[in-house]
């Protein structure tokens, strides 16, 4: 019902270099709808040399003159937060839409677990991701697809999620009921009850 989508991205910085690979779906996106990428990670992040590298420069050279750091004298379509614990959860639940692009040709983040998708959910996100195996069990699980492995796919599946109702709705009930019957408080006491059950 909103005029403005806010789609978001959080995690370390030496995991920014990954937005590369959602540049052109963001230039398609900009084309049909009023939207905006949020990003909340740290300012910089360290090199092999010790010296560190700026967050800042990193988005500058990604997206171009999508990202600007003066918004009153020019429009931003990428907007940077830098990630604090207390701040965090505050930012995620004001967007409408996470996303988790990730270069699957790279052997260690195509075997990366499901934590990143979870924790979005776990802030009622809606996700949008790369197709690797861990993301498509979770699609599998709860037997709807969020999971993406081109540019046209990743397109398509938030410009439905943003456009269908009945699929959003679906999608933030499904990741509900996940949630609340794997991560749950009681959930958790119960993990350790059983294990104690074990040795008593």
């Amino acid at each position: 019902s909103k005029n403005k989508i806010k789609l978001v991205w959080e995690g370390r910085a030496e995991n920014l270099v990954n937005l590369k690979l959602f540049k052109p779906v963001l230039d398609r996106l900009i084309e049909r709808y009023n939207i905006e990428l949020h990003i909340i990670s740290d300012l910089s992040f360290p090199k092999l040399n010790g010296l560190n590298f700026s967050s800042i420069k990193l988005l500058k050279k990604i997206f171009g003159s999508l990202y600007q750091e003066n918004t009153t004298q020019k429009k931003s379509y990428i907007f940077f937060h830098q990630w604090n614990k207390d701040f965090v959860s505050n930012i995620l639940k004001s967007c409408d839409l996470a996303i988790v692009p990730l270069d699957v040709n790279n052997k260690f983040l195509f075997g990366k677990s499901m934590n990143k998708v979870i924790l979005m959910w776990k802030n009622n996100l809606p996700t949008v991701s790369s197709n690797i195996d861990s993301y498509q069990k979770l699609s599998d699980e709860i037997n709807h697809n969020f999971c993406c492995s081109n540019t046209n796919q990743w397109v398509e599946t938030i410009s439905k999620h943003i456009e269908d109702s009945e699929c959003r709705e679906m999608y933030a009930r499904k990741i509900n009921n996940f949630v609340t019957t794997n991560y749950s408080k009681e959930r958790f006491v119960k993990q350790w009850d059983d294990i104690f059950s074990t040795v008593l």
